[in-house]
């Protein structure tokens, strides 16, 4: 008969913190997107920036919320499929509560008065690129302290680079600027595009000074079918 070994205190206390981290991680991303990136239509990129172009091209039919969901959960679906069980457990907690965190706080907006911000102002709009950016970085590295991984549109890119020799890294510029540049076709506006590629710059900067901070150590997820031949080597 096999028996399950049983998990000691500190592998439980160690799933609890890091999975705390993950969803506080993800929290902040999500409110960061809902109440700063949403209602200014900021495009970012990652799947916040798809889906408030999708809003746009359906004239508001299809709400932010639900199109962040679908996609997000296909992306991990296609992830688990061609990338394998370990890479899509990194992205598993944050597939589930990001879609509901997101969806929390675009109801907030609503229901809060003063989170209602003028979205016709510069100078707020301004500000909503400052403080999405402040927000989803530091929502993204929390995360990755946690040890997780917030998914979207990094696991096409992963996927992309799987099959091709050109690094992950380069296809999540790629997709992030082709967001981008849709998002200045769609709404046509100056302002917007580049509110949307500050607020991108101050989230690679904040993860960059909370993750990485002055550590030489950098962490990298390795997406192999011989991983048996790679953990003997390291």
């Amino acid at each position: 008969m096999l028996k399950i070994k049983k998990p000691t205190k500190e592998q439980v206390l160690r799933f609890i913190k890091r999975n705390s981290l993950i969803i506080i991680g993800t929290a902040i991303l999500a409110f960061g997107v809902g109440i700063f990136i949403v209602p200014f239509d900021l495009v970012t990129g990652g799947v916040s920036g798809l889906a408030v172009i999708i809003n746009e091209m359906t004239g508001g039919k299809v709400s932010v919320d639900l199109s962040v969901t679908i996609i997000t959960w296909a992306l991990f679906f296609l992830g688990l499929l061609i990338l394998g069980k370990a890479f899509s457990l990194r992205t598993l907690c944050s597939t589930i509560v990001y879609p509901v965190f997101l969806h929390f706080s675009l109801k907030m907006v609503e229901w809060i008065p003063f989170l209602q911000l003028d979205t016709s102002s510069e100078v707020n709009m301004l500000l909503a690129a400052i403080f999405s950016g402040v927000m989803v970085g530091a929502g993204c590295a929390i995360t990755f302290i946690g040890g997780g991984s917030t998914g979207g549109l990094d696991i096409l890119a992963f996927i992309l680079a799987k099959f091709t020799p050109i690094k992950s890294s380069v296809y999540v510029f790629i997709i992030d600027g082709t967001i981008v540049a849709l998002g200045f076709i769609f709404f046509k506006q100056l302002p917007l595009c580049l509110m949307g590629i500050i607020s991108a710059f101050i989230v690679a900067i904040v993860i960059d000074k909370i993750f990485l901070g002055e550590s030489k150590v950098f962490m990298a997820y390795i997406v192999t079918d011989k991983h048996e031949e790679i953990t003997s080597l390291i």
